[in-house]
């Protein structure tokens, strides 16, 4: 008899001589390498029933991780409240419209935000540059000290820009109307 601990020895020598006494009565002979025996009781052997087991847990778990991507994604999408909007500025305009935010912000800070770090006083400049798009973007949850949102941050850009570009329209028609009354 094998040692118990070699149990592949073992059923691998099971094999053999069921194949042995199975070719000298002439009955069909098992493949010899076959893992999944049947014992004479016509059950499987505990190793096998615990592959099996395994096998069916990995299965549960891999499609679970595979579906888990497209449920997360999906409800959070629905939480989102609002996303990122492509910008319908053209780029030169764009370009002007950066400038103008970054002189705005850097007089904010000069002046009103000036007691604060520039790493913590974000809030008080963005407050400053447009009450307006910090409100809509920032007041749910404002960013800690030092903190960098570019997510946020592009939102809030592009929120800005738009309102420029609307201040810049503005004065322009009043410009315009300046100029069909007096002529």
């Amino acid at each position: 008899m094998l040692p118990k601990g070699n149990y592949g020895a073992f059923l691998w020598h099971r094999c053999w001589t069921k194949c042995r006494s199975a070719a000298r009565r002439g009955d069909h002979v098992p493949d010899p390498w076959d893992r999944f025996v049947i014992d004479d009781k016509g059950r499987m052997p505990s190793s096998t029933t615990s592959f099996f087991t395994a096998a069916l847990f990995l299965y549960v778990v891999a499609l679970f991780f595979l579906l888990l991507p497209t449920t997360t994604s999906a409800s959070s999408s629905t939480t989102t409240a609002k996303k990122a909007t492509p910008t319908t500025i053209p780029p030169a305009q764009r370009h002007k419209l950066d400038r103008k935010m970054s002189m705005k912000r850097e007089t904010c800070e000069r002046t009103v935000c000036a007691p604060y770090h520039r790493d913590e006083g974000q809030n008080c400049a963005n407050k400053c540059v447009s009450e307006a798009c910090y409100e809509e973007v920032y007041a749910n949850e404002p960013l800690e000290d030092g903190e960098i949102d570019h997510y946020r941050g592009r939102l809030f850009t592009y929120c800005v820009q738009k309102e420029l570009q609307a201040e810049t329209n503005r004065l322009m028609a009043e410009q315009r109307a300046k100029k069909a009354n007096k002529g």
